[in-house]
């Protein structure tokens, strides 16, 4: 899996959090963001070098606010940003495990939920044909 695919799948069931669920799909939730915390260390460590690499910083050493990624980047290094950036988010990770549909029965997702969520979700048969 993708890394930056985990981090979205990460974020999705991160919403759910507050939620009351079923005891097993609450724990199979717990135990997935615990077992892919490693993984979001390594994004966040390798996010932070590369906008220490690339961005523009003030006269305090502050980022400067701008541009494509909410961050104003060196000119001259757009492109080694970029090229890193992919490099980062297409690292493949491993999946601890996956989730079934039943697993997901019990939530309220949006289209865009699903999305986050579809790399996760091993199919049990043709309910979704």
């Amino acid at each position: 899996m993708k890394l930056k695919k985990l981090m979205t799948a990460r974020a999705v069931i991160s919403k759910c959090a507050g939620e009351k669920l079923p005891a097993h799909v609450a724990y199979k939730f717990a135990r997935f963001i615990r077992l892919t915390d490693g993984d979001e260390n390594f994004y966040h460590e390798k996010f932070n070098t590369i906008l220490d690499n690339y961005a523009k910083k003030d006269e305090e050493g502050n980022l400067v606010r701008d541009g494509e990624f909410g961050i104003a980047l060196k000119p001259e290094t757009t492109e080694d940003c970029r090229r890193e950036m992919h490099e980062l988010e297409n690292t493949e990770v491993e999946l601890p495990f996956h989730f079934s549909m039943k697993d997901m029965s019990c939530l309220t997702l949006s289209i865009k939920d699903c999305f986050g969520l579809e790399d996760l979700i091993k199919e049990e048969g043709n309910e979704c044909h």
